[in-house]
């Protein structure tokens, strides 16, 4: 079944399996395939990897993860700081988001 869902997948993106193997493992098209295949199937993590040519199923663990804690979007950007939700600018940016929007209540209210 996992099999059959894979080529249904790749048919509507229009891919030849060759593709798979051609673009870069964390490739966000193959990310949101990956994701649709583990919801869909039955498919175990590790042959999902296998199958979509993206390393090992801890490097996939990784980017499924981080995909869901984006909501869902994989989408980012190498020149922007606060794109990226690893690096120090954009935490530090939510750190201070955060703690404006907690500071314009009241003493007594937080």
């Amino acid at each position: 079944m996992g099999e059959e869902k894979l080529r249904e997948e790749l048919k509507l993106g229009r891919w030849q399996e060759a593709d798979l193997k051609t673009r870069p493992k964390g490739d966000s098209a193959k990310v949101v395939l990956a994701a649709r295949l583990r919801a869909d199937t039955t498919m175990t993590v590790g042959c999902v990897a296998e199958s979509l040519a993206m390393g090992t199923r801890g490097y996939l663990n990784h980017l499924l993860y981080r995909r869901r804690k984006l909501g869902g979007e994989y989408t980012i950007s190498r020149t922007d700081p606060f794109s990226d939700p690893f690096s120090r600018a954009f935490k530090a940016r939510r750190f201070w988001l955060r703690f404006a929007s907690t500071t314009d209540k009241p003493m007594l209210d937080r």
